[in-house]
């Protein structure tokens, strides 16, 4: 035993196919054998096409009084896979209370979390989400808040309702979008290098920003200075391009 305490695991939750973001047995294995032999968390990190944080925290939340042993990691991680967060305005509490009362008063769900980061200023515990609310009114009204939904819901509808009619919606782009579940094969079997994905990292309150190219197939990353924080559609451009 490793000294890692896990809940008993079913065989179909080990042998479960997973996304390719989670570490398989194989590479648990791997990363055992490659620790034991004195390589680097960056080494392993490059042996296994991951990144050195993904290792150190697997190492970090894995290991025991034996050290780190892929079995029992691998039946501590699907231990906590099943296991889905009770969402918070289900429970009973402050927070809940707090949500009841300003729908009772024809708050709305954005005026509500305005609201608790005023009279709360120091409880993180007292913070919800504006799609949190939404989704406790019109996704779990059924178990939650029906009777303040029906009540108190400005608009009087128990379900939301896109404003536009989507054949009328003005497109945001004026190419056609291609979706990523149109992307080739070779794309999503990450099988031949020179495809390269991108992304948009926003500092808090929107005050910088960094551009990241990652080419799928060795996981080689570049990071894109976006001065001054700018990240409109020109900026980027330009700076992927440069």
């Amino acid at each position: 035993m490793c000294g890692v305490t896990t809940p008993p695991v079913g065989l179909s939750s080990l042998e479960k196919q997973l996304h390719p973001r989670f570490l398989t047995l194989d590479e648990r294995e791997k990363i055992r054998d490659l620790r034991a032999a004195g390589q680097s968390l960056r080494a392993i990190g490059r042996a296994l096409g991951r990144p050195a944080s993904t290792v150190k925290r697997e190492i970090d939340a894995n290991s025991g009084s034996e050290g780190y042993q892929p079995y029992a990691a691998h039946r501590a991680a699907a231990a906590r896979r099943p296991r889905p967060k009770e969402r918070k305005l289900l429970r009973e509490g402050r927070l809940r209370r707090f949500v009841q009362d300003g729908l009772r008063r024809r708050w709305s769900p954005e005026q509500i979390c305005h609201a608790l980061r005023r009279e709360h200023p120091d409880d993180e515990s007292m913070r919800v989400s504006v799609e949190t609310v939404y989704q406790a009114l019109y996704y779990q009204a059924r178990g939650g808040l029906k009777r303040e939904v029906q009540a108190a819901v400005r608009s009087g509808r128990t379900r939301r309702k896109p404003r536009r009619d989507p054949e009328r919606r003005t497109p945001r782009f004026i190419d056609p979008m291609v979706m990523i579940s149109d992307r080739p094969a070779a794309v999503e079997d990450r099988a031949v290098p020179g495809h390269w994905e991108g992304d948009l990292i926003i500092g808090a309150g929107g005050r910088s920003a960094i551009a990241t190219l990652v080419e799928r197939s060795t996981r080689y990353t570049m990071l894109v200075h976006l001065p001054d924080g700018a990240h409109d559609a020109e900026t980027v451009r330009d700076g992927l391009v440069a």
